[in-house]
């Protein structure tokens, strides 16, 4: 269970586990705020933060931040607001004001996924749905976008009326 300031809490059917966000121990989790958790076709535990992205280690029972700052120039904190695996074995990741990111998981590198955004904007995806055949669509601020993996790019949706503001859950 993710919260909004108390950290993650893990339920094993009778007791609650809290993992809370220590500056002095690296293995926490990386902050208290956490927006998303995610867990993937190989049964990992990703957790979205105001301070980017984490992976639970089950065995050891501690954190891996996972440094998406590295891989870009000049930007703030990736905030992870929303995650999402791909049919390939990906991570796609909404940020708070950042756009789109695409995580390999076996390389660990990070891209941002092209937009049509305007460059300075406050891009937010919101959330994520997968259909049956595996198309990402994308609850942003500019509304309902829909992902093209082959491109890697992000695209609109025409739902034939105003599609602005549609960034609740999907």
């Amino acid at each position: 269970i993710g919260t909004n300031g108390a950290g993650l809490y893990k339920y094993d059917g009778v007791n609650y586990f809290a993992y809370e966000h220590n500056s002095k121990v690296s293995t926490t989790i990386n902050s208290n705020l956490v927006y998303s958790t995610y867990v993937d076709t190989a049964n990992r535990l990703w957790i979205g933060t105001d301070e980017g992205l984490c992976l639970y280690n089950r065995d050891l029972n501690n954190f891996e931040t996972i440094n998406i700052q590295k891989h870009f120039k000049n930007e703030t904190v990736f905030s992870v607001k929303s995650i999402i695996e791909d049919n390939k074995g990906n991570l796609y990741l909404g940020t708070l004001s950042n756009g789109l990111l695409m995580f390999n998981i076996n390389s660990r590198k990070v891209s941002k996924v092209k937009s049509d955004f305007p460059r300075n904007s406050n891009y937010l995806v919101n959330c994520f749905a997968k259909d049956p055949k595996g198309k990402i669509y994308l609850g942003t601020n500019y509304g309902l976008k829909t992902l093209d993996p082959i491109k890697n790019v992000v695209l609109n949706v025409n739902l034939g009326k105003e599609n602005q503001g549609l960034f609740g859950t999907i």
